[in-house]
């Protein structure tokens, strides 16, 4: 049997990212977990974003931004990231992060953060309470120590699942196209 769920609209995991933006003299940093991959050739990411967020105007008048994937080292600063907003706070300057230039758009990198992914903006969809930004992708950098073959245990990848934080196992369940043999 089902029963009707009362809370908000559940799915999980969701990944934490920290998002910057530029557009002139203002940059900002803010933390994203409505996000996703909306496709993979071309590739394309999307993030979703109350349009009364700082950042907002500035992704929106720049058609950029970079997303940065956290580690369970950052994630109090991604936590603070999520709760002050840029337009009363250096959060870059407060949290000790490293700023350093993208290579295909004007909108600063996280040195912090292992994974950086420069986007461009494609379209904004007014959804209701979030705006949906879809975004191509246009450069994607790595931490030159991380391999293909040590990625997930390089990251220590975090998600978020409402109000929690949560620690991704490094127990493999499954390989992709291997996990059915056993039906």
């Amino acid at each position: 049997m089902k029963k009707k769920l009362q809370d908000k609209l559940l799915l999980y995991p969701c990944p934490i990212l920290l998002i910057t933006s530029k557009f002139g003299n203002e940059e900002n940093v803010f933390t994203v977990s409505w996000s996703g991959i909306a496709c993979s050739h071309p590739e394309y990411i999307t993030i979703s974003v109350k349009p009364t967020r700082f950042s907002y105007n500035l992704i929106c008048n720049s058609g950029c931004f970079t997303a940065n994937i956290i580690n369970e080292n950052l994630l109090e600063i991604a936590d603070y990231c999520g709760t002050f907003s840029g337009k009363n706070h250096d959060k870059f300057r407060e949290c000790n992060l490293t700023k350093i230039p993208g290579k295909m758009i004007d909108v600063p990198l996280i040195l912090e953060c292992p994974i950086n992914i420069e986007c461009e903006v494609e379209r904004v969809l007014e959804l209701g309470s979030h705006h949906l930004i879809v975004a191509r992708v246009v450069e994607k950098l790595v931490d030159e120590h991380i391999s293909g073959t040590n990625l997930h245990e390089s990251l220590n990848p975090v998600t978020y699942f409402r109000p929690n934080y949560y620690s991704l196992n490094k127990q493999i369940l499954g390989v992709y196209g291997k996990t059915h043999d056993t039906i």
